[in-house]
Order: C-alpha cells, then sequence, then structure tokens
C-alpha cells in the first residue's frame, strides 16, 4: 500500500504537517517494501486551488492514504472522487504517524457536511448581508444566501439628516 504524509521537511523524522495544500514536502512510503520518498510540493507558494492540484498529483502517484492534519473541502472533494482515503489530525514526527497508520491506531474520518446544505444557516461564512443601504431599507434586508444585518438608512434620509443637523434645511 502506498500512503503520502504531509511534512515540514524531507525526512522521516520531520513534523507532519497540518496543511494538506501548503505543505513543504509530502513523504512517500510505499509500506510492504518500507520505500521511502520525498516530494518537494510544487503548489505550496501558489495563490489558489493548490490542495485539489496536490490531491491530483497524489493521486497520479498511485496513493491510497493521506495522512495530514487537516484538509479543505475542494481538495477532499478531489481525493474523494480519487478514492484516496484521508486520515486527519495526525500530529508528530512522520516516522510516528507511518507507525500509527500500521499499527491501526489512526482511523479515517467521514467528509464533512456538504457545503452546499439544504439549510443556509448551517453553511458558515456564506453571509453576504447587505446594509449601509442604497434605499429606504431599515436594515435586516436578506442578501445572497446568508442574512445580513446593517443600518441600512439609505441615501436621501442621510442627507436630510446632514442638513437637519447643519441648519441648511
Amino acid at each position: 500500500m502506498k500512503i503520502a504524509i504531509t511534512s515540514q521537511g524531507d525526512n522521516l523524522d520531520s513534523l507532519v504537517d497540518q496543511r494538506f495544500g501548503r505543505c513543504p514536502y509530502l513523504i512517500l512510503v510505499e509500506t510492504d517494501a518500507m520505500h521511502v520518498e520525498a516530494v518537494a510540493n510544487p503548489y505550496a507558494d501558489e495563490s489558489g486551488g493548490v490542495g485539489s492540484r496536490l490531491a491530483a498529483l497524489v493521486a497520479g502517484r498511485g496513493v491510497q492514504v493521506v495522512l495530514t492534519g487537516t484538509v479543505g473541502p475542494n481538495a477532499r472533494q478531489a481525493l474523494d472522487a480519487a478514492g484516496i482515503q484521508a486520515i486527519l489530525d495526525c500530529k508528530g514526527a512522520v516516522r510516528n504517524a507511518i507507525d500509527g497508520f500500521q499499527a491501526g491506531r489512526l482511523q479515517s474520518q467521514p467528509a464533512a457536511a456538504s457545503p452546499t446544505s439544504s439549510n443556509p444557516d448551517e453553511r458558515p461564512g456564506q453571509g453576504r448581508g447587505s446594509g449601509g443601504g442604497r434605499g429606504p431599507g431599515r436594515g435586516r434586508r436578506r442578501g445572497g444566501e446568508g442574512r445580513g444585518e446593517g443600518r441600512g438608512e439609505g441615501r436621501r434620509r442621510r442627507r436630510r439628516r446632514f442638513e437637519r443637523r447643519s441648519g441648511l434645511e
């Protein structure tokens, strides 16, 4: 079986890196023959989409299991599509993570709830509320996919209030 471990360095004594897409190195291990190969992550410093690209690289190398700290949703989807099992929350030295996997102490976690859940309140970070207004709204206007709460007084009201306070009315 071939496994990949996200690593901060290029050897077995390095620490497991907690980020799948941004890890500096992958340690590839053929567990049957204990053949070890360190691969520098070519996507670690790129701007976006690195997790899914690294998942494709791992799949191309014939990896069946990934040991790491965390995996983003896009990378998780790419790993699942490739049939690669992800074991999360791995800590310590790469050597210890390999030993823990072989001893059966590490378990894979099921994929997190789908970000396309039918209930918009279950999608954290998706709100695009309006407010600061462009009309007579009084805030609490519904925007985008989430609930936005704002003052929403609109330009005309603010102008009138300014004119009253300044004596220009």
